[in-house]
């Protein structure tokens, strides 16, 4: 992972490189192009960007920041988001605990 940090604003955004697992198949497929500063960019869809968080929570031992930043997506899109497709994939990689977590979280 890549991760560019803005020093003046503090923002920042993580670049994933893609496998050729499922769910980076899926994932890619379901990206979205959006413009930054003028700049056409393709970035994951906010269901997998939470899956990926969650997956990394889990390869870390469960990331209080990464269930967090999942959190926070999730807080923020909830009116779009497939809950199917989460749930489908938070199955199939064994993070539905994560993904319970998640949906507490952003429900406080």
């Amino acid at each position: 992972m890549l991760q560019p940090l803005d020093t003046a604003s503090g923002d920042k955004m993580d670049f994933w490189a893609l496998t050729d697992s499922e769910f980076d198949r899926s994932r890619f497929a379901r990206r979205v192009t959006v413009e930054v500063f003028g700049t056409r960019l393709w970035i994951t869809a906010p269901e997998d960007t939470i899956i990926q968080k969650l997956k990394w929570a889990a390869d870390s031992g469960g990331s209080e920041r990464q269930i967090g930043d999942a959190a926070g997506v999730y807080q923020v899109q909830t009116e779009t988001l497939d809950e199917a497709y989460l749930d489908e994939w938070a199955r199939r990689l064994n993070l539905s605990e994560l993904l319970l977590q998640v949906r507490t979280r952003a429900a406080d």
